[in-house]
């Protein structure tokens, strides 16, 4: 009956089971699918955006390679351009070609074009002007450049580098092409251009290649190099697609879906569109840096996603698969349900067996080894441990005596052991083994163990067989060593340790301690001190601080205690609950601390802190991540913080922000070296800076590396350096010299205002006395002297004359101090030196001036009236030899009395030229055909024994003078140079154009910067000493006999080139001759032609009715004489009052006006003005021996004035009546 409820109870359980797990495998495997489609869709979208990003990575990767390929040839090729045409040897050569092609030059250009194109790489290689006119093509084109070819050499030549032209299509480059187009200058990158060098490319040999090129194999897959023209975009190379496209393909810029008009729109990075076909591409876009190309990488949609749809179609044929293999599992699981039932019926029959077999697998599983025997001692049975540790199987070990297979022995005594079988049957009770019992293997292995064996009883307790159970011990036997080698460490450590341990039952008994602690208590051992109370031990409490947190009732305290022999000593305790295996506290373990060196550290730590606080200097402890860590008072207060605002700030938030990198570094090099000084500017709290002098050394703040900063404020010794510095940049800029000596007159220091007056460098005069510079003028009683003077400690002040490096003589005033030292000892001379030669050079101008003015007063004040009367001489005179016959007795006397006033009135000529007095009409000259007109003149004045030359220079300039005075000029330079030959000799004249800057007037007192025209005079006479040099333009001055010179011609020329503007310079030689240098400021403009003088046999008369004004009765009635002589109507008046009342009543008509300038009441220009308004047709004639500044500035006639000096004859007055008459 047991067994049939059991199994009817197994058989009901089972149905319900079997309904439960029927609808368990079907919803199960139905939510597996879906699971397994949703991970599936997952999958797909997965894969299909890491292979988008594949496309998108590969595209970008191959756009920037093929831009990264492309400014490489760029860079690489205008490189080469450079280097070609900056080379000397070929930019001279191009030189030469574009300026004169020779035919040497064109096989040099042919060869240096070779040598570049030995690659073949350049389609041609082409020299060009600087107006793009092709002067050289390697392969003979001649073509006019294309339009992209000359827009590029203009900014190729603005830019002064080689360009790169964009692609282009001409009609002599069919194929697509590009240049780079090198320009080259005449004076390098500053000078004016002068042609070019252009290596043109065909694209289809480099450029189109490369971007045709795909790094992977591919069915659509291109590469587009494209361009904005306006708005449409231009495709510059080939298209996969289609045929002959390059430069010819357009896309409208409203096409916004083609990648190539999003590129050109601006828009960069991976796109989708559709491409010039209509077909849906992925692609990636991207500018080309420095140039107006963009570039498109491109692929078709369709094959990218090719490998999606395989994806695709294979995950819908595995759910397919799945969905099917669901069917046939459901079907299975059926038929499994309906066998299970028959199953369990089965089991109940097989459950006493396994009942039985469950013990015997037991047996076999155990850990431990088992063997049982028969009653006689034979095995039965042995499991596998047993089986191991004897080495004998079970099919080997039944039926033997158990002695043979398990043999025992004693560890330490290798005797035999009592088997425990033999015990067991004889006592019939349970028995164990002794220790040191070892199972010797049958291989000899042996095994330390532990065993027992029990009797086996039948039903009536008769023992039918023994069970012996056994393991071995060696793993044990480790464990315990293992145990016992701990404590004994654990001992060896706890006394060794300096720190002091013990550990109390919670009443206050010792329970143990280490040897630090017994040896603290009078050198005890730790047993001795077992089972003391802690309060016996002789320790008295002084002072206790505690450390505990959050009032836990167990943490550390810092003790002081004293000993009982009065020593004192700080301890930091820290006590920890000892707990048994239900978590009770049995006790506590204590370790205590000597901690008395660290509190005495600490009390000099603030008595260190204290002293620093005091400190002068800003003391700092900073961490190398710049947090400040300690800071004295000095620093709080220097950067005008409190003391707890300083702390924790960052040391930048105290370095002005420009001194921060610089302190990094010293930071960084503190670092490595361990110490570092550096300056550094400090910040204070309310902004203001500090100059600071920082040391920082590396050393190590509880344990951590750290900073230690000393800081000095060097404020004051800033001012000081500035001070200093600007005294040194003072001297060193001063425009007097200065020198400091030793006492023995060594030179210790110049200044460069030295270097640039004597030309000596300072490395040349330091360590020298200034004897070096003398020069010759002083005698040694004046450098005695002032030796006297200087070394007996007072001041010297005086001028030298002293010498130059290049031996000019240069006089400079003087001051030498000397300076003493504390004690009175003179330590040094100081000399402060100004150069005075420009200044004594311009006193000399100024007495010469003063000496002109004096001269030109009294030509001024004599002339008038001298002329006046050598006029009434010459007119006299004229009239009486007219009124005579040629034979008449007196006409000799008359002609005599003619030339001594004519030399008379040469004279006050001349002192008016010197005096810059003389009236002159200047005009622009060609210096070069007025000397040539009067070369003829001039050969006459030097006779036949001497040489005239006559050099004129290139492209000479022109000048601005009177013509008279470049006669006068010449006329007395030669006739001095004459004079200065004795026999055969030769005088050289030369013109050149000459421009004199600022550094050259500097070393030329009285010359201004400016462009001039020199006029050399040159001869090879005797030439003239230095003495003679100073006096040569003084008036009256010469060196000519009595009754041979006058002592004016070079005053005269000295005069005429300063009335016009111009310097004059002299270069003489005894025995070798003279050279005169004139400078005249060139202008510009045309040369005005000068009238030659008109030969005429009859003096040209008229009757028109003159007007003739003079306050001179007597050259008023001549000038009346002579007039009437001429044929006029004459009117005189003796004032200009006089005169104007004429002319008001006057009925008939005046014709001319001849006046004399200066006159009292009014002068002559004054009553011309006047009586123009009466009689607005009026011509007017001015004279005068002087005409100071009425119608003259300086001594030039204004424009439109007609004027006649005076003396005048007959002959020049009748012409000048005539020219002005006819106006």
């Amino acid at each position: 009956m047991k067994i049939s409820m059991n199994t009817t109870c197994y058989i009901g359980g089972g149905g319900k089971s079997s309904m439960e797990g029927k609808r368990y495998f079907i919803f199960v495997p139905l939510i597996l699918l879906g699971l397994i489609i949703a991970g599936l869709y997952f999958f797909y979208r997965t894969q299909e955006s890491h292979h988008r990003r594949a496309v998108e990575a590969q595209l970008k990767s191959i756009v920037n390679l093929k831009i990264d390929q492309i400014l490489h040839f760029r860079d690489e090729e205008i490189n080469h351009a450079r280097v070609f045409v900056e080379n000397p040897f070929t930019k001279r050569v191009l030189l030469e070609m574009v300026g004169n092609p020779e035919k040497e030059t064109v096989r040099q250009v042919l060869n240096l074009f070779l040598a570049l194109n030995g690659d073949l790489h350049y389609a041609d290689i082409v020299l060009v002007d600087e107006r793009g006119k092709v002067r050289f093509s390697l392969y003979g084109r001649s073509f006019t450049l294309p339009s992209e070819m000359m827009r590029t050499l203009k900014n190729a030549f603005y830019y002064k580098q080689p360009l790169l032209t964009d692609l282009y299509r001409e009609a002599h480059f069919m194929e697509p092409h590009f240049d780079i187009v090198a320009p080259f200058f005449a004076d390098g990158k500053g000078g004016k251009p002068v042609g070019a060098v252009i290596f043109t490319f065909a694209a289809n040999n480099f450029l189109f290649p490369l971007i045709k090129t795909w790094p992977i194999p591919s069915e659509t897959a291109e590469t587009l190099l494209v361009r904005r023209e306006k708005d449409h975009v231009l495709f510059l190379n080939e298209v996969r697609h289609q045929k002959n496209t390059a430069l010819r393909l357009t896309i409208p810029l409203t096409r916004e879906e083609v990648p190539a008009v999003m590129a050109a729109l601006g828009k960069e990075g991976f796109v989708e569109g559709k491409d010039y076909r209509g077909v849906e591409v992925l692609a990636y876009l991207s500018k080309i840096p420095g140039m107006p190309w963009f570039i498109v990488a491109k692929v078709d949609k369709k094959e990218v996603l090719a490998s999606q749809r395989i994806l695709s179609l294979m995950m819908i044929s595995l759910i397919v698969s799945l969905l099917f293999l669901l069917i046939a599992v459901s079907l299975a699981l059926h038929q499994r349900e309906k066998k299970r039932h028959y199953r369990a019926l089965y089991r109940e029959v097989e459950a006493r067996r396994v009942s039985e077999e469950r013990y015997r697998v037991t047996l076999l599983n155990i850990g431990d080894g088992v063997i049982s025997t028969d009653a006689t001692g034979n095995v039965e049975f042995i499991n596998p441990v047993a089986e191991e540790l004897t080495g004998w199987m079970q099919e080997e070990a039944i039926g033997r005596p158990l002695e043979e297979v398990f043999h025992i022995i004693n560890e330490e005594t290798r005797f035999p052991v009592e088997n425990p079988i033999k015990r067991v049957l004889r006592e019939g009770v349970v028995v164990g083994l002794a220790n040191h019992t070892v199972l010797v293997a049958r291989n000899g292995t042996e095994y330390p163990i532990a065993d027992s064996g029990a009797p086996i009883r039948d039903e009536k307790g008769e023992i039918t067989g023994v069970v012996l159970v056994f393991r071995d011990q060696t793993k044990e036997r480790e464990t315990t060593k293992t145990l016992r080698e701990s404590e004994r460490m654990l001992k060896l450590v706890l006394d060794t340790i300096p720190v002091m341990v013990y550990w109390e039952d919670g009443q206050g008994k010792l329970m143990g301690c280490n040897r630090a602690f017994a040896f603290r208590l009078g050198g005890k051992r730790p047993e001795e001190l077992r089972g003391r109370d802690l309060s016996s031990l002789g320790w008295e409490e002084v002072k206790r601080v505690s450390l505990m947190e959050g009032g836990s009732a167990f943490g550390s305290e810092e003790i002081l205690y004293v000993t009982p022999t009065g020593q004192q000593f700080w301890v930091k305790e820290t006590r920890v609950p000892l707990e048994d295996e239900k978590g009770e506290i049995f006790g506590y373990l204590g370790v205590l601390d000597d901690i008395t060196r660290r509190k005495e550290s600490e009390e000099d730590v603030r008595v260190m802190a204290e002293m620093l606080d005091v400190a002068p200097n800003a003391i700092t402890v900073v961490d190398f991540d710049g947090r400040i860590l300690y800071g004295n008072a000095k620093a709080a207060e220097m950067h005008k913080y409190e003391r707890w605002e300083l702390m924790g700030m960052r040391v930048h938030e105290l370095i002005a922000p420009r001194d921060a990198t610089m302190v990094d570094k010293r930071i960084s090099a503190a670092a490595e070296k361990g110490e570092v000084a550096f300056e550094a500017i400090h910040l204070c709290k309310d902004g203001t800076e500090i100059p600071f002098e920082v040391f920082v050394k590396k050393a190590y703040w509880k344990d951590k590396p750290v900073m230690l900063t000393i800081g000095t404020d060097i404020s004051a010794r800033k001012r000081q350096e500035e001070q200093l510095h600007l005294l040194a940049s003072a001297i060193a800029h001063a425009g007097e010299i200065i020198i400091i000596t030793n006492p023995e007159g060594e030179i210790q220091y110049v200044n460069p205002a030295f270097e640039s007056t004597t030309g000596y460098r300072r490395e040349e005069a330091l360590g020298r006395k200034p004897n070096f510079l003398k020069s010759g003028e002083h005698d040694e009683d004046f450098y005695r002297q002032l030796w006297t003077t200087i070394t007996s400690g007072q001041r010297w002040h005086g001028h030298f004359i002293n010498k130059k490096k290049d031996g000019t003589l240069y006089e400079e005033e003087a001051t030498i101090t000397p300076v003493f030292d504390e004690k009175g000892d003179i330590v040094n001379f100081v000399a402060v030196k100004r150069d005075i030669t420009h200044e004594r050079e311009m006193e000399r101008q100024f007495r010469q001036a003063q000496k002109m003015e004096a001269v030109g007063r009294l030509a001024g004040g004599i002339a008038h009236d001298f002329n006046n009367m050598l006029q009434a001489v010459f007119g006299r005179t004229e009239i009486a030899m007219a009124r005579i016959g040629p034979d008449h007795p007196v006409k000799k006397d008359l002609e005599e009395i003619l030339k001594v006033g004519k030399r008379s009135s040469n004279l006050v000529r001349q002192l008016l030229a010197f005096a810059r007095k003389q009236t002159i009409k200047p005009k622009i000259l060609d210096l070069t055909d007025t000397i040539s007109g009067m070369l003829k003149m001039l050969r006459r004045l030097v006779g036949e024994n001497i040489e005239l030359i006559f050099m004129p220079g290139a492209n000479v300039g022109k000048v601005k003078i009177d013509p008279s005075q470049i006669d006068q000029i010449l006329a007395n330079l030669v006739v001095n140079a004459r004079d200065a030959i004795e026999n055969v000799g030769k005088i050289t004249i030369e013109t050149e154009n000459a421009d004199l800057d600022r550094d050259y007037c500097e070393k030329h007192v009285g010359f201004i910067p400016g462009s001039y025209v020199v006029l050399s005079v040159s001869d090879d006479g005797c030439g003239m000493d230095k003495d003679m040099l100073n006096m040569i333009f003084e008036p009256f001055f010469t060196t000519k006999g009595p009754e041979e010179g006058s002592g004016l011609g070079l005053a005269t020329v000295y005069g005429i080139v300063k009335q016009n503007n111009g310097f004059i310079n002299v270069y003489s030689e005894l025995g070798k001759g003279t050279t005169f240098k004139i400078y005249l400021p060139r202008v510009e403009g045309t040369p005005e032609e000068v009238p030659e003088e008109k030969r005429e046999e009859a003096l040209p008369v008229g009757t028109e009715t003159i007007l003739l004004v003079e306050d001179d009765e007597a050259i008023m009635n001549l000038g009346k004489a002579m007039l009437e002589f001429l044929g006029y109507k004459v009117l005189v008046a003796n004032n200009p009052l006089q005169a104007i009342d004429l002319v008001k009543n006057y009925g008939g008509r005046i014709h001319l006006l001849i006046t004399d300038v200066i006159m009292p009441e009014m002068n002559g220009k004054e009553l011309a003005e006047e009586l123009k308004s009466i009689n607005p047709g009026l011509r007017c004639l001015f004279m005068s021996g002087y005409t100071t500044n009425v119608i003259a500035h300086h001594g030039v006639l204004e424009e439109g004035i007609h004027f006649l000096q005076k003396p005048f004859s007959i002959k020049e007055l009748a012409e000048k009546v005539r020219e002005t008459l006819r106006g």
